[in-house]
């Protein structure tokens, strides 16, 4: 009777056990993520705001409902100045128009202490982020603020329909339209030259190390934010002080700064690993690369102007 009790014991652990066993790693996810405007706020004035998942534009009223005006990026007659939401994946690649960007990613297995370690097979692509800054006039109302929204959905590669929903990432950000001719000569910070850049930046954003749980395994996610282009630096750097002050908040915020008659895009991507992940990063800033950036001042007033 001993004997019997203790081999059900011992068959009962075994079980226990068993089932408490943590699965392989995973090695590697396909990937759908997705980058959306949640909200949009702009001061007061004229013309007309387009507000949706992939575009916030302001400007000049356009008849047919059209957005913006950049160069070779053309889509009706008016002044309108814009930030939109771009897939990079896909047989049709464009920086308007939004869309779930997919692929696939490898698992980080081993410790790393620089994002720059990673190799391209370890980087999973998602959306972009563009301002296109056109001249408009001070009489229409500019955004001046805004929300994003960025989710990511993991399935294991080779089993369908076995997915898992990674941390989501919700933060809002700041826009700083700037005068293009300002009543004194020198008053873009820094002594840069008119016309003055405009501005968007953020601050406080968790990004790195972004746990989740997946058939008894712990792993993390880290949104990364990369250049337009394989090897370019990313646009978005920790801004100083008068830049930070002048959107609204104390220092080290981020973002980037976008010259008149110029586009600056922004790639985000992630990285999965098994062990949280020690790069030696301010807290809390969404960069790959952002040694490589510099920033020149802008200026402090608010509006553009081409009267």
């Amino acid at each position: 009777m001993f004997n019997k009790t203790k081999s059900s014991l011992a068959l009962l652990a075994a079980i226990t056990f068993s089932g408490s066993a943590s699965a392989a790693i995973i090695t590697q996810w396909e990937y759908s993520t997705l980058l959306t405007f949640t909200g949009a706020g702009f001061d007061s004035g004229t013309g007309q705001q387009i507000v949706n998942d992939s575009e916030l534009s302001w400007g000049q009223t356009v008849a047919s409902g059209g957005h913006f005006t950049l160069d070779n990026e053309t889509t009706d007659d008016g002044n309108r100045s814009a930030l939109t939401i771009g897939n990079p994946t896909g047989d049709s690649p464009s920086l308007v128009g939004g869309g779930e960007a997919t692929g696939t990613v490898e698992t980080v297995t081993t410790p790393i202490s620089d994002f720059s370690e990673l190799t391209l097979a370890q980087i999973g692509i998602g959306n972009t982020l563009t301002h296109w800054n056109n001249p408009i006039s001070s009489s229409y109302a500019t955004l001046e603020t805004g929300a994003l929204l960025d989710t990511l959905t993991l399935n294991p590669v080779g089993e369908p329909g076995n997915t898992v929903d990674a941390p989501s990432i919700n933060f809002d950000f700041k826009f700083l339209e700037t005068l293009n001719n300002p009543p004194n000569n020198g008053d873009c910070v820094s002594g840069t030259p008119e016309p003055c850049g405009d501005l968007w930046g953020f601050i406080g954003i968790q990004n790195t190390n972004l746990e989740f749980d997946f058939q008894g395994n712990t792993y993390y996610a880290s949104v990364l934010v990369l250049g337009q282009n394989p090897g370019d630096a990313s646009p978005i750097a920790e801004l100083d002080i008068d830049q930070c002050t002048a959107l609204g908040f104390d220092e080290g915020c981020q973002g980037f700064i976008t010259n008149e008659n110029a586009a600056t895009t922004a790639k985000f991507g992630f990285a999965i690993t098994v062990a949280p992940t020690s790069v030696p990063l301010p807290a809390a800033v969404w960069l790959f690369g952002s040694a490589l950036v510099g920033f020149a001042g802008f200026s402090r007033f608010r509006k553009s102007n081409k009267a």
